[in-house]
């Protein structure tokens, strides 16, 4: 049921369950866990605490239930509670829970420092953050929650991004791809997108795994005749490989913004290595842009709705990069899309612009119920 999505016919299964299992069974501390999990599925957490209160003087060197007792507290605000729920499940160690339980990796070990490390961050205590992170590190090298929150914690403590690259490549030595792809990924989580460029391609090659972040990098860092060129060497590369066709479509995507960004134009060179869907869409909007208008309905589907969530991603897209021109040259095309426009703004915190825009939505009654949620948002803030 679980597995189904079938949340509460596998919660009413388990409750049923534990009224017949006997307390010495040895699979009765997994069923805790699991009603537990469910229930923190569908955000019960008031059944949580005590339920886990009295299993927990039972099972108290089970860390996957101290885990989830710092969960349920940590979602109700109760920190300081939840705190010391995940100290306790990181104070147990790893024979006394792989003789007697069925537990998850590091439930014991990074995932409670690292929710030690989020809770430090979020009472603003970066040092003792950090060291958390760190320790989760430990026991875990390539968690990747745990490298994002220590490269945020020294941010937060004023250290350069250019330093920050140099620890997270001590913590990782790059020899291999994931190592390098955990690098980079940690560096743009916290927007360090110089640092990312200044990384030497001999240590960090182009690779189908990090391109996308480079690439990225390179574009909100105004490099984009190198984006442009790093583009062409993927897109060639994915082709001969015959990869995943994603691959090309998150570089057909950044290709499209960096080519207008360059030209005001889509060119050519790149379309023959765009998958189909994109390139129809991106031919659309070039002859519309040339036309100066949207094309009236010829055909039985209307060709901008076809095309919408297309369109959508590029303006999404070409806001996080920092590359406002062709979002603004497809809303000014396309002006039903400026709610994704003042959406995606808001989303990446540029709010006066964002304000502009949910203020001419409202005055032209075109504000959608996504738009009229962060209008609210903004003035309760």
């Amino acid at each position: 049921c679980c597995q189904d999505g079938r949340l509460l016919e596998a919660e009413t299964l388990l409750r049923q369950t534990l009224h017949h299992v006997p307390l010495e069974a040895s699979y009765r501390p997994t069923m805790i866990r699991d009603l537990c999990k469910i229930y923190l599925a569908q955000g019960k957490t008031n059944i949580i605490d005590p339920l886990l209160l009295p299993e927990l003087e039972r099972y108290e060197d089970y860390p996957d239930l101290h885990f989830l007792l710092g969960q349920s507290l940590e979602s109700q605000g109760l920190l300081e509670r939840a705190f010391q729920a995940y100290q306790r499940a990181a104070s147990i160690s790893g024979d006394q829970v792989n003789q007697k339980y069925v537990s998850e990796q590091g439930m014991n070990t990074f995932r409670p420092l690292y929710r030690l490390g989020l809770i430090s961050e979020r009472l603003e205590l970066q040092e003792d953050a950090a060291r958390f992170y760190h320790r989760a590190l430990q026991h875990h090298s390539l968690y990747r929650p745990a490298l994002q929150g220590i490269a945020s914690a020294f941010q937060r403590l004023a250290v350069t991004d250019e330093e920050i690259a140099t620890l997270l490549i001590q913590l990782v030595p790059p020899t291999n791809a994931a190592q390098r792809a955990a690098i980079i990924d940690s560096l743009f989580a916290i927007n360090a997108n110089e640092a990312i460029t200044n990384l030497s391609r001999d240590t960090f090659p182009l690779e189908l795994e990090t391109a996308n972040w480079m690439i990225s990098s390179l574009i909100i860092t105004g490099k984009l005749e190198d984006a442009y060129t790093t583009i062409r060497q993927m897109a060639s590369l994915a082709t001969q490989d015959n990869h995943d066709l994603e691959y090309l479509k998150k570089w057909a995507t950044l290709w499209a913004i960096c080519s207008w960004s360059l030209f005001g134009e889509f060119h050519n060179d790149l379309l023959t290595y765009v998958p189909d869907e994109l390139r129809f869409g991106l031919q659309y909007i070039q002859k519309c842009h040339q036309q100066q208008k949207v094309d009236p309905v010829e055909a039985e589907v209307d060709p901008l709705t076809l095309h919408s969530s297309f369109i959508s991603d590029l303006i999404e897209q070409s806001v996080k990069l920092h590359q406002p021109a062709l979002s603004e040259a497809l809303v000014n095309l396309f002006p039903t899309f400026r709610s994704e426009l003042a959406a995606a703004l808001y989303k990446e915190v540029n709010r006066n612009e964002a304000g502009e825009h949910f203020i001419r939505l409202v005055s032209d009654q075109a504000a959608d119920a996504k738009v009229l949620f962060y209008i609210c948002e903004m003035v309760f803030d």
